[in-house]
Parts: C-alpha cells; sequence; structure tokens
C-alpha cells in the first residue's frame, strides 16, 4: 500500500506534504506515487471539521488498516488553535483493488503524544482515552481511479460509539461501507478552502443576516423561512442553513440529506427539512438550539469546502454571536411532572366553544406545545349533577367515559379531548346549575389530583392544577356542602392551584344577577392564580392557555441521569438560546434560590435533587416561552422546542 499524507497548519489549506515511511515499491508503504505508469489507483481521505480547536478538539488520531491489518497510525496535537490535522490521507492498492482499506479518524478531548504507540496494539473507541468524536469508512479502490473518500468530523456524532462495522453520521450509526462506483475522482477543489468554488460564509450565511427558520411539522423537522414584504422570492436551490448545537456552537450545512438538509418541494422556494437522522438524534432531543437559513446563494454541496477564512473564524470561534464553546453536563433539562385538570362546562351557553369551530383547535395546540411534554391532562365536562354532591366520591375524582379522559400526558390527550370538544352532541340543550362546587369538591376533582403519583425520573409534581373554562354560574349549589370558594381555598392551602378561564356569553343568557367575570377572579384568588378574561377579546383564551402551560412546564426540572450537580455547583451555569433576542441565556449559581425565596434570580437544587430557577431568570424564561406558544398559536404552527441545558467550566 502506498500512502501519503498533507499536513496544514491552518485547517484546510495544504502547506506540506510529508511521506510516513519511506519503503520500496509493493511494500506496505511506499513514499512514491510514482510506481506506476499508469495512472494511481487510490483513495484519497479528505478530513475536514467545523468543530472548534482547540475547545472541541485538542488533537487527532488516524487509523488506517487494509484487509484489516493495521498498516498505520498517528495523531496529531492542536496548538495555539491551529492544527497540524492531516488535510487529506491518499492510500495506493497493495496488490488487488479490491482490498478493503478502513479510514477512522478519532478527534480527542485532550492531547494525546501516546496515541501512535498505544494504537498499534488498541483503537480506542468513543469514550475511550478521551476520544469525543469518531469517522470510520471502508471502500475498496477502483483501478486507475484516485477515489475521493470524505471524512467529515462533526459536531452530530460527539459522544456517540457505533458498534463494530458502523460509524456515526448524522448522530446516528449506519453501516460504514461505502460504495466505491459512488465515489468522485479527488480534486484539491473538493478540500481545500482556497479556490473561486469554495463557500463563501460572509456572504451566503452572514450570522446578522440570517433568518430564524419557523417550524412547519415538529415529526419531520420542516421549515420554513419567512421572505420580508417586497423581497424576491429566492430561486428552488438557493437556500442555506446553519444550525447551532447545544454547546452554542454552529455549523453550516450541507445540502445533503444523510446529514444536512433537503428542500422542499414548495413553489416559494424557502421550506426545507433537516436531515432525518439530524432530526431525530439532535432537533427532536434538545440538541440543536436555533435553526437559520438566508437564499443568497445557491445552496452548499458536500463537495464543496468553506473558504479558508471563513472557517478559521469558524473553527477558532471569532465569528459566533454566543460567545465561547460550553461543556453541557447531561442531556437537556426535562421539566419536572405537573398535571392538569380541565372541566369544561357543556351547557347551552356554551354551544359556540363546541363543534368544527370551537375550543378543540386551541387545546390541541396547547396540548402539543413541548412545554407540557411532563405535563399529564385529564378532562371532564360539566355540569355536574345533584348526585355528585355530598361525602362520597363522585364521578370527577376518575374521569373517563365518553365525556372524560383519565390523566395521560398532554400528546396523549391532545388526540382523546379533541373529539369530545369538537362534537357539538355534546352540549345541552338548557342551562342547568354548573355545580362547579360538586365538580371541585374534595371527593371530586382534588381528589384526582391528590391520588395521582408522579412517574419516574420526577418524584413529586411541580404543579397540579385545575382549569375551569365557562361562562356563567361560579357559584355554590350543593345543599349543606361546603361554600365553593372554601373549598378551592382548602385546595390551595394542600398545593393545589385553580386556574379560571371565562369565555363571552351570549347576551340571553341567565346570569341571575352576578358578573360571573368578579365571581371568577374570587374564585381564582382563592385558587392562587389570576382569572383570564375571554370575554371581550378571542385571544385571551390563548393567552391563557399558554400562561398556565409556561406555570406549570418551566423552572423546574428534573436533574439530568447520570450528573451529579452538586459538584462544583457553585460553577455551574443553566444556558438557553433565546429565540425571540438571538441571544445566549446564562443563569448563574444561587444558593438563595429556593420555593419559599423564590423572588432571587438564579438557580439552585432542592431537597430532591431538582433544578429551580428564580426570579427574574424565571420569569424571563416563562415570558419567552410564553411568547412562543402564543405566536405559534396565532399562526397555527407548532412550537418550537425550547431546549435548557446544564453547563460546567470548560476542561
Amino acid at each position: 500500500m502506498l500512502m501519503e499524507i498533507t499536513h496544514r497548519p491552518f485547517l484546510f489549506y495544504p502547506k506540506v506534504k510529508k511521506a510516513i515511511r519511506t519503503v520500496g515499491c509493493g511494500a506496505l508503504i511506499a513514499v512514491s506515487l510514482g510506481c506506476s505508469p499508469d495512472e494511481p489507483t487510490q483513495l484519497v481521505a479528505g478530513m475536514t471539521t467545523q468543530m472548534r480547536v482547540p475547545d472541541e478538539i485538542k488533537s487527532v488520531g488516524v487509523v488506517v488498516q487494509s484487509s484489516g491489518r493495521l498498516v498505520f497510525c498517528d495523531s496529531y496535537p492542536v496548538s495555539d488553535g491551529s492544527v497540524t490535522l492531516p488535510s487529506t490521507l491518499a492510500t495506493s492498492a497493495e496488490n488487488s483493488p479490491n482490498d478493503p482499506v478502513t479510514v477512522t479518524v478519532l478527534g480527542f478531548g485532550r492531547d494525546q503524544s501516546s496515541f501512535s504507540a498505544d494504537c498499534v496494539v488498541r483503537q480506542p473507541d468513543v469514550g475511550e482515552d478521551g476520544v469525543t468524536v469518531m469517522r470510520r469508512r471502508r471502500s475498496t479502490y477502483l483501478e486507475n481511479r484516485a477515489l475521493y473518500l470524505p471524512m467529515p468530523i462533526k459536531h452530530a456524532c460527539v459522544d456517540v460509539s457505533c458498534p463494530q462495522g458502523e460509524t456515526c453520521v448524522g448522530g446516528l450509526c449506519q453501516k460504514m461501507d461505502v460504495d466505491p462506483s459512488k465515489l468522485v475522482d479527488f480534486d484539491d477543489r473538493l478540500v481545500f478552502g482556497k479556490t473561486n468554488t469554495c463557500f463563501d460564509v460572509g456572504g451566503c450565511l452572514p450570522p446578522t443576516k440570517s433568518i430564524p427558520a419557523q417550524l412547519v411539522d415538529a415529526d419531520t423537522c420542516e421549515f420554513r423561512i419567512d421572505i420580508p414584504q417586497g423581497a424576491s422570492v429566492p430561486a428552488h436551490g438557493s437556500l442555506n442553513v446553519r444550525i447551532v448545537h447545544e454547546n452554542f456552537t454552529s455549523e453550516v450545512l450541507d445540502l445533503d440529506e444523510a446529514e444536512g438538509f433537503v428542500l422542499v418541494d414548495d413553489p416559494t422556494g424557502t421550506r426545507f427539512r433537516l436531515a432525518p437522522s439530524l432530526c431525530t438524534s439532535r432537533y427532536k432531543t434538545g440538541k440543536i438550539l436555533g435553526v437559520w437559513a438566508t437564499k443568497f446563494c445557491a445552496s452548499k454541496t458536500p463537495l464543496q469546502p468553506i473558504c479558508e477564512d471563513d472557517l478559521q473564524e469558524i473553527v477558532s470561534g471569532e465569528s459566533s454571536l454566543y460567545g465561547p464553546a460550553a461543556c453541557v453536563s447531561g442531556s437537556r433539562l426535562v421539566p419536572t411532572e405537573s398535571a392538569l385538570y380541565v372541566l369544561m362546562d357543556r351547557s347551552d351557553s356554551m354551544r359556540a366553544y363546541f363543534g368544527p369551530d370551537g375550543l378543540h383547535q386551541l387545546l390541541s395546540l396547547s396540548l402539543e406545545d413541548p412545554v407540557f411534554e411532563r405535563t399529564r391532562v385529564a378532562f371532564s365536562l360539566l355540569p355536574g349533577q345533584a348526585s355528585d354532591c355530598g361525602e362520597a366520591t363522585n364521578r370527577f375524582a376518575a374521569p373517563t367515559g365518553p365525556e372524560g379522559v383519565p390523566f395521560m400526558f398532554a400528546k396523549d390527550a391532545r388526540e382523546a379531548v379533541a373529539p369530545i370538544i369538537a362534537n357539538e352532541g355534546n352540549v345541552w340543550n338548557s342551562d342547568s346549575p354548573v355545580m362547579f362546587d360538586a365538580a371541585l369538591s374534595a371527593h371530586g376533582a382534588y381528589a384526582a389530583l391528590k391520588n395521582l403519583t408522579p412517574t419516574a425520573p420526577t418524584k413529586d409534581f411541580n404543579r397540579r392544577a385545575v382549569l375551569v373554562l365557562g361562562n356563567r354560574d361560579f357559584l355554590s349549589h350543593c345543599a349543606g356542602g361546603s361554600d365553593l370558594l372554601d373549598l378551592v381555598s382548602a385546595a390551595r392551602a394542600e398545593g393545589l392551584y385553580t386556574y379560571f378561564v371565562v369565555l363571552k356569553a351570549p347576551p340571553a343568557t341567565d346570569q341571575q344577577g352576578r358578573d360571573p367575570l368578579a365571581d371568577a377572579a374570587q374564585l381564582a384568588l382563592a385558587g392562587g392564580t389570576e382569572v383570564f378574561d375571554a370575554t371581550q377579546d378571542p385571544n385571551a383564551g390563548a393567552l391563557a392557555l399558554q400562561t398556565i402551560t409556561a406555570d406549570l412546564g418551566s423552572c423546574l426540572y428534573d436533574a439530568p441521569e447520570g450528573v451529579a450537580v452538586v459538584n462544583d455547583i457553585a460553577h455551574r451555569t443553566v444556558t438557553y438560546l433565546n429565540p425571540l433576542t438571538n441571544v445566549r441565556e446564562t443563569i448563574p449559581y444561587n444558593e438563595h434560590c429556593t420555593e419559599q425565596v423564590s423572588g432571587d434570580s438564579g438557580w439552585n437544587t432542592d431537597a430532591l435533587g431538582r433544578i429551580r430557577i428564580c426570579g427574574y431568570a424565571c420569569e424571563t424564561l416563562r415570558d419567552t416561552a410564553k411568547m412562543l406558544s402564543v405566536s405559534a398559536a396565532q399562526s397555527g404552527q407548532p412550537v418550537a422546542v425550547l431546549p435548557i441545558h446544564l453547563t460546567e467550566p470548560c476542561k
């Protein structure tokens, strides 16, 4: 086998060519590639990266095997932000061009001065000996052709360990074999960014002129960009996409269905999808903080290197809008489980809120909100009945059947609740007493919440609450029973909250001389919340649901699995990317942040090891989540994920 490596002191620009060993033609490795009068039969591996140097990669190892035999291994350290990373590694067929060649590139989080000796005996896997990322490919030669074998080192594959015979692509493992007939002939312009064909990031995807992509379909990770009014509609194939990873480093994506993005066949030319691998392994798990796009240039392809100056800014972090790379502790923070019991009046005066134009769409969008992912939801229709009064457990303590939905996570509850509200046949033909005091008795809805047990890993609920949707009769009716206001107050004393949304009633509705908004406001205050007035502004209903969503699904999180949060706690921070301002939000540790003293801004852990965010930091986070939800509801689009991570000092 013949082999040649090209080093580069600045990533991607070849300056020194160095033969690895000197032996004769026909031996394992030869210094010259001119042993044959024919065109060389070669595989040329091109090693590229957009990862931060030296923040993410401190040294690189290269291993080459032929027919399973180790023929070469060496490491290349990082020094002063410049690397001696081989940009290309050329191997030539020793005997038969059908001999498979395996090239492995390893990214280390620390210097590896002993790797060139140790790798002769053993090659480490991801998670071993400082290896954080790996790319492995196996292929054969095509006679008299020098084939280009791309070997990109990508952040999506950090900490991803794959079985033998596989490699990481876009964060998922797949077969490492490459069909040589699908490889192109090598050309310097495929690797080195000092040609007129390189991708100009500054001109094509400038950070300050990129447009935040709007989520269209959360299941397929389809996005669109909104073209400013008066701007020309981009031609198909002129979109470019940049993502921000969970450690606040960015990456320019290729137009590539394997680990980049694909264009959606759309007349506006403004829609695209993330590659399925990135969608599954990165976006849906909260490891992509944001997606931006522009329409200035033809889409970047996998065989188009980034221009040298642009790339140097990317790997050094000079062009970053978000500061230095973060070191993330574990997976994204998942909200501590909450529970919400929805009670909705179905009296004749509520008829407008049932059917195809009713509240089911609004509720569906709210329950689809990612902030609600760890909230369990139950649903029952009112009015109650006189038989529900008394000391015995009533039907509201265990909602079920065609008019009720037992507690289940919001995503599943959405499918069960929507058809009940969409069915106009569930509306009564009269306005009977609503019997809120029966539904909200200690043996009704509140009992259902008190008897509910959280699911792992949550040890205790963040918040348990009742949401009442109605437009009249917020009064007591059970003979000899407790007053409705007393019931709500008693529930609050036991840690249960009660929300009220007052909807517009038809003009002819008999309000019994009462002001339903004033009655509901008094009850909401007793329940530890506020009333939401949707009698005049229909958008108030959406705002109410988004506010409740933020209350139940933010500012308290279960600790990431396997992370000892208390270790070096004073130096840890909670971070997220605010999509409204495109600013990196950093929440410092504050020992005074507790459930009892929640006004001091910062984060802390509680007795159960959960992460609590307090004060201004919590208000900002909730406001951000609320605005994202409201904006999505108004546009009829799904709500984008707002990933939050625990970070620690980088070592």
